[in-house]
């Protein structure tokens, strides 16, 4: 950003006191609209008709000849006109972009705010272009009357399609003080305004009237590192910003009456399946940075370069701090069971049992110590824990477990669910049942499952796509991203390698897929694959709509 302002001389320009990388951001994205402004009113001979007569962007102006001298004529002469036409118009039509689009009307918005004798100025250029363009009345996609509209009004610039952005969130951005150096003023709570970003794109997420094209965890990680960048905080407060804004979402949803169809399952894979996969992606690409220099550093200094970076400490440090926001940690009642299971394999550990998940399933919470109870803090450490991005050191944390008591030493002897089934046990109706209700626990069991589907006699890929679509989709958060992978790979079988028939060999499959698409038809279940980024993954290869007709299968399912 420091070198781009070098170049452009935007601290110049817009008069920036402080050159920082918010400001410069925002003075860049508003010069390139205004050289398209002025542009555009100098390929109309517009610029005459402003009181300075000029643009401070074309000072230089220069005619390029891009035409073979010897090719002149009446019909290049047409056809460049033609194209000066077209690029203007397009010009224009940009110009509308970027004040619809939810993230460059909103950086809009901080120069209107932050430079308000440039944007007089710039709105005035813009109303003479609505007025007397003849290229905006040639344009198909926007009109004098929207440009208007999307700057007519005193307190914002906004889309008018971003309908979850109230005036107050945005106001709360700006009045946490100018762009980013109010990050070096407030402190703890009062920092809660500097990720407001990340609130309001949670919200979007779960609002389901669009099908995403990009995963929410990709989504999130890029928004995570911008707001740590440009808020200049720790990796410990941008982590701990991130976790209370998506157990926010958590809570308004817990006791929401809001709409016919409940979304709280969503929420959970939004905090627990979502958010820790942006997490780790932040710290892998870290340290395989961090790798890569430590592979071309003396060996002498390796030692050194193996400690934990800065992002790894910063989340372990955020999830301690975690621990002080008891009204944020209350589990909603749905998944209270399971958060007590996540603080009863704590204790396990702790009191030296070393036994496998076998045991962790089968023991019941009568056999725990009666002041053991378990909150989000714990499903979110499990689920850190099992993407390798925390060990069961955390188990020791102070206050993460809040008794010692004594545990049964016996593990059972009938290994029910998952590890019945890793042993080898045939997937009975009664083992179905088990494994609909009870989440995979890892990436290994639910390839078992995917391995019966695909290899198993016809009733077993039956029960093994019944398993799939159950509890591992919804609330299988550590192994949530495999499982939709797994379903839509399902979806799309490929031809047998004995078949012969003329029709189409999905056919020979309507009962398997009619099970995977009414058990994925949930409205929660969709917007899981939708956060995934799977949805939209699924139309492209016309799996719903051209080989769902040829097998017959009614629309309701779909």
């Amino acid at each position: 950003m420091k070198s781009t302002d070098d170049v452009l001389q935007l601290s110049n320009i817009f008069g920036l006191q402080v050159c920082e990388p918010g400001l410069v951001l925002v003075g860049f994205v508003f010069s390139v609209v205004w050289q398209l402004l002025d542009a555009s009113l100098d390929d109309e001979g517009l610029l005459e008709l402003t009181p300075e007569k000029k643009s401070m962007w074309l000072s230089v102006s220069q005619d390029m000849e891009i035409d073979n001298p010897n090719s002149s004529g009446e019909k290049r002469t047409e056809q460049h006109e033609r194209l000066c036409k077209v690029n203007t118009t397009m010009a224009i039509e940009i110009i509308g972009e970027f004040l619809q689009d939810k993230l460059t009307s909103r950086i809009l918005y901080l120069a209107r705010r932050n430079m308000p004798p440039h944007w007089g100025v710039f709105i005035q250029r813009l109303r003479l272009l609505a007025a007397k363009s003849g290229a905006l009345r040639n344009s198909k996609q926007i009109t004098s009357e929207v440009l208007l509209q999307l700057t007519s009004d005193t307190r914002r610039v906004l889309s008018i399609k971003c309908k979850t952005i109230s005036q107050q969130e945005c106001h709360a951005v700006i009045n946490s003080g100018s762009l980013m150096s109010s990050s070096r003023e407030c402190h703890g709570a009062t920092r809660s305004a500097l990720w407001l970003p990340i609130d309001l794109f949670l919200e979007d997420a779960m609002d389901g009237s669009q099908v995403a094209a990009t995963g929410a965890a990709d989504v999130l990680t890029g928004l995570v590192k911008a707001l740590q960048a440009v808020n200049s905080t720790t990796w410990c407060d941008a982590f701990l910003g991130l976790w209370i804004t998506a157990l926010r979402l958590v809570q308004r949803e817990r006791d929401s009456s809001e709409g016919p169809v409940p979304r709280l399952d969503t929420c959970l894979c939004m905090l627990l399946s979502i958010t820790t996969l942006a997490v780790a992606n932040i710290i892998e690409e870290e340290e395989g940075e961090f790798l890569d220099d430590n592979e071309s550093s003396p060996t002498n200094q390796r030692k050194e370069l193996r400690a934990p970076r800065k992002c790894r400490k910063g989340l372990v440090s955020s999830l301690q701090m975690l621990g002080d926001y008891d009204a944020l940690l209350a589990p909603p009642q749905a998944v209270r069971s399971v958060a007590n299971q996540a603080a009863a394999k704590a204790i396990m550990l702790i009191s030296g049992l070393t036994v496998g998940n076998g045991y962790s399933e089968s023991i019941s919470m009568n056999d725990m110590p009666l002041n053991c109870s378990g909150n989000m803090r714990h499903l979110i450490v499990e689920a850190c824990i099992a993407r390798n991005l925390l060990d069961t050191s955390a188990y020791l944390w102070p206050g993460y477990v809040n008794t010692r008591g004594n545990m049964p030493r016996s593990p059972p002897s009938q290994m029910p669910g998952w590890s019945s089934l890793m042993k080898g046990s045939p997937l009975t109706p009664s083992l179905t049942s088990t494994l609909v209700a009870t989440p995979a626990s890892s990436l290994v069991e639910i390839e078992k499952i995917y391995e019966i589907a695909i290899n198993g006699s016809d009733e077993e890929k039956i029960a093994a796509a019944t398993v799939l679509c159950g509890a591992s989709l919804v609330r299988g958060w550590s192994i949530q991203e495999h499982t939709v992978l797994f379903i839509v790979r399902l979806l799309s079988p490929p031809v047998p390698a004995d078949y012969s028939g003329t029709d189409s060999h999905l056919i020979q499959f309507a009962p398997f897929l009619n099970v995977l698409l009414v058990g994925i038809s949930p409205v929660d279940c969709v917007q899981i694959l939708s956060l995934h980024g799977l949805v939209g993954f699924i139309f492209k290869n016309h799996i719903f709509f051209f080989r769902l007709h040829n097998i017959h299968l009614s629309v309701r399912h779909v």
